[in-house]
């Protein structure tokens, strides 16, 4: 599921944005609007971001490249001392300033991350599908991508909370630890006491310079936020300079509490019939198949159930072996036919060559929304696997929400070979 993306030059002439203020309770309600709001189609687009050339990989490493300039970071966070500014009460943005060649009207606002920044018409905006956390390292589908088209500049950003037992500055120290490796001498931005403090729309943060790329960090509500510019080459002509990135980072508003909290997986279910395992959280219950999974109803007895405490909601995963000369496609389009026969409209996924893409473990799979559950599919090894997340009700007690649940396929891992054909007659 790819779209080809033309790049066009963005208009040079000097333009005025006009004002960007807007009272903070409104913009507080958008956010949990979105935030709460079922199948929602358009966030669901896969991370694109150009590569690096060879000069500017040997230049900067390829744990810079990665962590750096393909919008990632690491999150493991050390260090003391008094970095940045406190945090203040969420409030309007202000506007860039006039110095930028780009009329930053347009609005992009985050459905996991807790925030909204001004860009340009004609940049092209790619949310994240997944929480940013320490499992998902710093890939996207994790980071909100943004692409300036007429530049070879991209914006990755990011957020979560703060750790238990951490401090902002201690992230800041382990972020510049662990991301240092590799990068040439006075590439690695210096120690962080020496970072120097930045506008990040109404609040102050730190600001990283390395050679072909800059980090700013901030702290607001309890969470930390990442916004890496990166270039994909050292032509200075092609980059949007320093003092525009600085105007896009005035133009950012924050609400914290609207931002997807990660899961916290720190327990392994090895299925015993499959070949797979996943990640689980603490008190999770599994309940493993006791019949072999054939034809296209995976429901218990037939597959793995994992409930998550504290919510209604199961993941239960199946996995078969694709019948004889049929494809995965079809056997996909078979599956969704079958199970979709009596789902009220609007509640099917749609036609399966819509379907979101989405890692599961080292594999890309599809996904489909549903009002009230959520299928994702991949095969491996001559095999299907299904996994779905259900909800016991539509509202009132909480759920696993869809990126939680992105998250937690990230985890697996597939051994097919081990899968045993048969559980029971």
């Amino acid at each position: 599921m790819t779209d080809d993306r033309s790049f066009e030059r963005a208009a040079r002439s000097w333009l005025e944005i006009g004002p960007t203020d807007a009272p903070e309770r409104a913009i507080e309600a958008a956010f949990l609007e979105i935030d709460t709001t079922p199948q929602e189609r358009d966030w669901h687009v896969p991370w694109r971001l150009p590569k690096m050339n060879p000069p500017a990989r040997a230049l900067v490493g390829v744990a810079a490249v990665v962590a750096l300039l393909l919008g990632g970071v690491v999150l493991l966070p050390a260090l003391t001392g008094p970095i940045g500014g406190p945090s203040g009460t969420p409030t309007a943005s202000p506007s860039a300033s006039p110095a930028s060649r780009f009329s930053l009207k347009a609005s992009f606002t985050s459905r996991l991350m807790g925030y909204s920044i001004k860009i340009a018409d004609g940049w092209v905006a790619e949310p994240a599908t997944i929480p940013w956390d320490t499992a998902t390292d710093n890939d996207p589908p994790g980071v909100d991508s943004i692409t300036m088209t007429g530049t070879d500049s991209s914006l990755g950003i990011a957020s979560q909370p703060i750790p238990a037992g951490s401090t902002y500055e201690q992230f800041l120290g382990r972020f510049h630890q662990n991301t240092i490796a590799g990068v040439p001498a006075g590439c690695d931005g210096g120690d962080p006491s020496t970072w120097k403090p930045v506008q990040i729309g109404p609040e102050t943060g730190v600001l990283q310079q390395l050679c072909n790329a800059t980090i700013a960090f901030a702290d607001v509500g309890g969470r930390i936020y990442r916004f890496a510019w990166g270039n994909e080459t050292f032509n200075a002509d092609q980059h949007i300079t320093e003092a525009e990135f600085k105007d896009l980072l005035k133009t950012v508003t924050f609400a914290p509490s609207s931002g997807v909290v990660p899961l916290v997986l720190t327990g392994t279910f090895a299925s015993p019939s499959y070949g797979y395992s996943i990640g689980i959280g603490d008190g999770w219950t599994t309940t493993p198949a006791t019949k072999a999974w054939v034809g296209y109803t995976n429901i218990e007895p037939f597959v793995d159930d994992i409930k998550a405490p504290g919510t209604d909601s199961t993941i239960s995963v199946g996995s078969q072996a694709l019948p004889a000369g049929t494809t995965f496609d079809a056997w996909v389009a078979a599956y969704h036919a079958k199970t979709s026969g009596d789902v009220p409209a609007g509640c099917d996924g749609g036609d399966p060559s819509t379907w979101g893409t989405t890692p599961i473990g080292p594999e890309t799979g599809h996904y489909a929304l549903l009002c009230n559950a959520v299928d994702a599919l991949v095969e491996v090894g001559g095999r299907v696997y299904v996994f779905t997340l259900g909800n016991a009700t539509i509202g009132g007690t909480p759920h696993l929400s869809t990126p939680q649940f992105l998250q937690t396929l990230t985890t697996v891992t597939f051994d097919p070979a081990v899968a045993v054909p048969s559980i029971a007659p």
